[in-house]
């Protein structure tokens, strides 16, 4: 009895949890998710700066994270991500669920109807949760440079 009770909690294990940076720079905000597994996601925004939280455990298979960046207008984007792995997950934006086999970056422009999002393939491997490093993929990408330029805040 003694062997299958201990067998039973060898099984249980925290699902991997993601390294996260989010902020603002001059022409909108960032979150950059990032997990030592594999999956890397980034979402670029025009608000001025973003927030994030996330929560596994051992009774829950799934690690969940919310994130969301608000307007001064009241325009609001939410970020909802389930990741098991590390390298999958299931996106939601705006509670409109998105594929990451088609893109791992978002660009998002709120608008008094909701959000309009831009998904975009990318390799993100080399990315740091780092605000220079987020900064020089913004600068040298020009259809983020071009969404920025566009994008009405």
């Amino acid at each position: 009895m003694l062997v299958v009770l201990f067998s039973g909690c060898a099984l249980k294990s925290t699902p991997p949890g993601a390294d996260i940076a989010a902020g603002g720079f001059d022409q909108g905000g960032y979150i950059f998710l990032r997990w030592s597994e594999g999956l890397r996601v980034l979402v670029l925004h025009n608000q001025q700066g973003s927030s994030c939280h996330g929560s596994g455990s051992t009774t829950d298979p799934i690690y969940r994270l919310e994130c969301y960046a608000q307007a001064a207008d009241g325009g609001r984007i939410d970020l909802t991500l389930h990741t098991a792995d590390g390298q999958t997950a299931q996106l939601w934006l705006n509670k409109v669920s998105y594929d990451l086999a088609q893109g791992t970056v978002f660009l998002i422009a709120t608008n008094p109807e909701g959000i309009e999002a831009i998904q975009l393939s990318r390799d993100l491997a080399g990315l740091t949760v780092d605000y220079d490093s987020i900064i020089a993929l913004i600068e040298r990408d020009p259809d983020i440079g071009q969404f920025f330029e566009s994008a009405v805040r």
